[in-house]
């Protein structure tokens, strides 16, 4: 919402009210300051993917894959991956397991997913002697 928002439904109404502590009505443009300043990576990602804002809602379909893909692309979490899998999908069906287990791995392999997981730094340039190197 960098750009603010203006309330069309009654359920936005409801929500920015309660939200804003103050009245809203319809039609009413809201501005809110930026969710993350601008220069975290995921404002950064947002403006060059050309949209206004960091947020990107998933399809319900894709919330669990991305959790799993997030847990097992990082080398901090991924021994919980086992356990967090089989919590979350041990339930279901083999066949819809493996799919979702399909979506983590397509993820995983998607070279758009590793660079926006693993942006590449650019390292610095070397000063030496009042000289870049």
């Amino acid at each position: 919402m960098m750009g603010g928002l203006t309330v069309t439904t009654p359920e936005q109404v409801r929500i920015y009210t309660e939200i804003t502590k103050d009245t809203v009505v319809l039609g009413q443009h809201i501005k809110e300051g930026p969710c993350l300043p601008e220069h975290h990576q995921q404002w950064r990602a947002a403006v060059a993917d050309g949209r206004d804002c960091p947020r990107v809602d998933l399809h319900q379909d894709d919330v669990l894959p991305n959790e799993l893909l997030h847990i097992q692309a990082s080398e901090h979490t991924r021994g919980l991956f086992p356990m967090k899998f089989q919590a979350a999908v041990g339930h279901l069906p083999i066949d819809e397991q493996e799919a979702i287990l399909d979506r983590v791995v397509a993820g995983l392999m998607c070279q758009a997913v590793v660079d926006k997981l693993f942006p590449k730094v650019e390292p610095p340039h070397k000063v030496t002697h009042g000289k870049q190197g």
